[in-house]
């Protein structure tokens, strides 16, 4: 079985090298994709392993244009047979938009009424059995081969019809072969024919942020939480209690407008460590705090004077060392496996802020580690499994592995 896994398209974004789209005409296919299309070659399954669209800072309108683009020569130059769409912190939303298709439109539809979203529902390879070539399970997910055009046991969501085009016909609303979307989240697993699992991941929750609301929520009201094991959160709960931070970082800002547009002219200050407007705005801020405390005693507006100018001067402080982390992870140097049943390859370097690798998911000796899986070891935690994070920029770290 070949699994190709891609992450990091940013599809939207102006940086994404992928698709791209000239100041007069419509998207094109960018320099970076025959390099993708001869990694790929033929695979079982093409794993897209987050911020695939770039909601964050693009609009739906520009994300879904672009990514038809690349979908569109994917399917085209026939790269997979499916494909297995695991959202990032950049494409989150995407997740609930499945979640919301499938638990309450197609409830209705039915005759049904909404039911719980899952929150969480992982995916499954399995190279051991004997039907592998089609061995993606998805559990607490009924397959329905008998939906599909294609019989795929899964899919039939909204974006299966992404590379469809408005038909001409009468009484005919589109028309084109369908893809076949796989929704996994947040991990998928991967085991190989010799038992070794592989936990595939896009890592987002390993970063402080995108984990901060149950991270402080379980250290303050622990015991007033209604989880299934006290003290501790299964993969459902982390990703609700998170939930209104994640999408407020995702779609509430990327979708946003007239701030959006806001947000995009400050970033390369953030980047740079620029003060630009950021310093201005900060001014304004302390102005106005200090007039709204127009009606206290001196004493008290001295001292809030003082709060505010010393948190000013922090902010301002620190600005020049607010920069895109480096990569803290490693690829060690270790002997390629002479053959394998699972292939993996990670492919991130489709943009100017990612890198690419491949590497053999059977081959025992080499191991592939990240900033998230740093984070997670020095929490105490154990696991046997790989974790593929591909969320960081390219950096030392992972030119080893051949960036």
């Amino acid at each position: 079985m070949r699994v190709a896994i891609l992450s990091d398209t940013h599809f939207g974004d102006d940086l994404c090298t992928l698709v791209v789209e000239p100041p007069k005409g419509p998207p094109e296919l960018g320099p970076a994709y025959p390099a993708l299309a001869r990694a790929v070659g033929r695979a079982d399954y093409v794993v897209l392993l987050g911020d695939v669209l770039d909601f964050s800072v693009a609009s739906f309108e520009k994300a879904y244009r672009h990514a038809k683009v690349f979908f569109t020569a994917l399917q085209a130059d026939g790269l997979a047979r499916q494909l297995i769409y695991i959202p990032g912190n950049h494409d989150f939303d995407i997740w609930n938009i499945v979640e919301h298709q499938v638990n309450v439109i197609n409830q209705l539809k039915q005759g049904e009424l909404p039911r719980a979203f899952k929150r969480s529902v992982p995916g499954v390879i399995d190279d051991r059995r004997s039907d592998a070539a089609d061995g993606l399970v998805l559990p607490r997910v009924t397959p329905n081969p008998e939906w599909h055009d294609t019989g795929a046991k899964y899919g039939n969501l909204f974006l299966d019809n992404i590379t469809r085009v408005k038909s001409t016909r009468r009484g005919v609303r589109s028309e084109g072969r369908k893809l076949t979307f796989n929704f996994v989240y947040p991990n998928l697993y991967l085991v190989s024919d010799s038992g070794e699992s592989v936990l595939v991941t896009h890592g987002h929750y390993f970063e402080a942020y995108w984990a901060l609301a149950s991270d402080w929520l379980m250290r303050i009201a622990s015991d007033a939480l209604a989880v299934e094991t006290p003290g501790q959160l299964n993969l459902q709960e982390l990703v609700g209690m998170n939930l209104p931070l994640n999408q407020l970082a995702c779609t509430g800002i990327g979708q946003a407008e007239p701030l959006t547009a806001l947000v995009r002219k400050v970033q390369p200050d953030v980047g740079a460590g620029r003060r630009g407007e950021v310093a201005v705005f900060l001014d304004r801020l302390e102005a106005r705090i200090l007039e709204d405390r127009a009606g206290t005693s001196r004493i008290r507006r001295a001292a809030e004077r003082y709060v505010v100018r010393r948190i000013k001067l922090w902010v301002l402080g620190a600005w020049p060392r607010i920069r895109r982390p480096a990569s803290v992870g490693y690829s060690s140097a270790a002997p390629r496996c002479a053959s394998a049943s699972v292939a993996t390859i990670a492919t991130a370097s489709t943009s100017s802020r990612s890198c690419h690798a491949i590497t053999e998911s059977t081959c025992r000796h080499r191991r592939t580690w990240s900033s998230a899986t740093r984070i997670s070891r020095s929490r105490g935690e154990r696991t046997n499994s790989w974790t593929i994070s591909t969320g960081t920029p390219c950096g030392s770290a992972t030119r080893a592995a051949g960036c």
